[in-house]
């Protein structure tokens, strides 16, 4: 089988760049998604004394199964999460905290103006 010239192995090089570079963009992109449910809330989460917490201030209780997804999307203990830190919730049965995401500000302030455009268009209905 004869070899193909130069200007078209060099044309199959760059198709299999520019592909290899699409598939990395879209993988790259598939990552950055976070999982964050519907009907989430945000707000701002400082654990004190497991189940203990305040969330925007206000106690609250952390579930016994208590899942806190990090920005990596990686679980972590409760005890690792120091500080105040924005997060978006789902509540249990009881009201307790049964599922967070750790936001950065950028998401915090992106999800808390989807959830307050929802708000509104709910009220206007």
């Amino acid at each position: 089988m004869p070899r193909p010239s130069l200007p078209v192995r060099a044309a199959r090089r760059r198709l299999l760049a520019g592909g290899a570079l699409a598939l990395a963009a879209g993988l790259a992109r598939a990552q950055s998604s976070r999982p964050i449910p519907e009907g989430a809330e945000v707000g701002v989460l400082r654990i004190g004394v497991f189940p203990e917490a305040a969330l925007d201030g206000k106690p609250v209780l952390l579930a016994p199964g208590l899942r806190i997804h990090d920005e990596r999307n990686m679980i972590v203990p409760p005890a690792s999460v120091t500080g105040d830190r924005p997060i978006a919730y789902r509540r249990g049965a009881s009201g307790e905290i049964l599922q967070a995401w750790l936001l950065s500000a950028a998401e915090h302030r992106e999800l808390a103006a989807k959830i307050a455009a929802a708000r509104r268009a709910g009220a206007a209905r």
